[in-house]
């Protein structure tokens, strides 16, 4: 009853408008349906969904299985009770839909035959967990969303019995198996990643990155460049991360990037971000309105504000300031970060996350994420995001 009480009525989905995020919201929310307990508006999902998949190319290979998945299971939802006109009109749009379902799974077909995560990489973590070296290269589950899953969907909604599809391929994947060659480990590669967002469309959600608060918007100073926008959500804490690469045991990590802090915001903490391998940070710097549109940075040891650390004071807001910031891991005693502020060196601290609790400094660097408080009210465009791991 609370999900039906939550679901929007304009678009069949969960959540906020016609998006991916919704879409994987629905497919979530579904697993709580059945055929005895159908959905509640069948018609107005797959209608949504395949607007979508008609003007919107998935981010991620996941994307596109949870497009296809929530429309299958809210056909079988209606089951005989579908009406005659929506079954013509489905009819009549399916063919259409499987094609954008195959357009978009051939955007994550690589050199090797496989299917990676994202378009142009693979999945380096997951949960903090190291799932590949995240290079241009195929994966299974990304192979299995966009071939056996995708085929079998495929034949269920054009009303077909699906052959076994490697039926005619078991000899020539049998010899690929027993004759493989031997595995050749590659060396975890330095991480040199940068993002101006200039090649993503405006509104959409950026690609590489997960979360739902952050959308490619224009600069609020310069409309031609185009800028990540990250906005809180009244009451919820919510976080956008991006994992660029194979995790390496680092003797320097440097970050950079361009933040802007839209006026009008709350008097409190605002938003901060961590770098880190995905669960444990190396350090976490935090963003805190102040009066007469000026805003604070710090940093801090834990939730709880151990270790907190004066950045810089009194920034404008309503403008552009660069952030660099030089982590050097060098044990529990002279581990070293050191904050630059608009090209001039403002701080430098010992207090790395968790280091009060004599915890050894985290040299596996392969994410960063910037979480809103759930208690503000704020936007914050953030554009060149460089992080370089050697």
């Amino acid at each position: 009853e609370y999900l039906i009480s939550i679901q929007n009525q304009e678009t069949g989905l969960w959540g906020q408008g016609i998006n991916d995020n919704s879409v994987g919201a629905a497919y979530k929310c579904l697993s709580f349906f059945s055929i005895s307990r159908p959905v509640p508006l069948p018609d107005k999902i797959i209608e949504s969904v395949i607007y979508l998949s008609s003007t919107s190319p998935s981010n991620a290979s996941s994307d596109v299985y949870n497009r296809y998945q929530v429309v299958d299971i809210a056909v079988k939802h209606h089951g005989e009770n579908m009406p005659q006109t929506f079954r013509r009109r489905l009819n009549a749009l399916t063919p259409e839909f499987l094609e954008s379902v195959l357009s978009d799974c051939l955007r994550f077909k690589k050199s090797d035959n496989g299917f990676s995560y994202y378009h142009d990489r693979s999945l380096a973590l997951n949960q903090g967990e190291i799932m590949s070296l995240g290079l241009a290269e195929g994966d299974v589950n990304s192979l299995s969303k966009c071939t056996t899953q995708a085929r079998k969907v495929a034949y269920n909604l054009a009303g077909l019995a699906a052959e076994p599809p490697y039926e005619n391929y078991r000899t020539y994947v049998a010899d690929k198996l027993l004759n493989a060659p031997s595995i050749q480990k590659l060396l975890l590669p330095e991480i040199d990643y940068f993002q101006n967002f200039e090649d993503m469309g405006l509104g959409a959600s950026p690609i590489g990155y997960v979360g739902a608060i952050a959308t490619v918007a224009a600069d609020p100073l310069n409309p031609s460049n185009k800028v990540m926008a990250l906005s809180t959500v009244p009451g919820d804490t919510t976080s956008v991360i991006c994992y660029p690469g194979g995790r390496v045991d680092c003797s320097e990590a440097v970050f950079e990037c361009r933040l802007y802090v839209e006026n009008g915001f709350t008097l409190n903490n605002l938003f901060n971000a961590r770098i880190g391998d995905g669960s444990s940070h190396a350090y976490q710097w935090y963003i805190k309105g102040e009066e007469m549109s000026k805003f604070n940075i710090y940093s801090r040891q834990s939730p709880n504000n151990d270790g907190k650390v004066t950045i810089v004071q009194n920034l404008d807001a309503g403008t552009w300031h660069s952030l660099k910031i030089e982590y050097i891991p060098d044990g529990t005693d002279n581990t070293k970060i050191r904050f630059y502020i608009n090209g001039a060196f403002v701080k430098e601290t010992d207090k790395y996350y968790g280091g009060h609790e004599g915890r050894e400094p985290v040299t596996k660097i392969s994410s960063f994420a910037f979480t809103a408080f759930n208690s503000a009210d704020a936007t914050i465009f953030i554009d060149d995001i460089r992080l370089y791991v050697h």
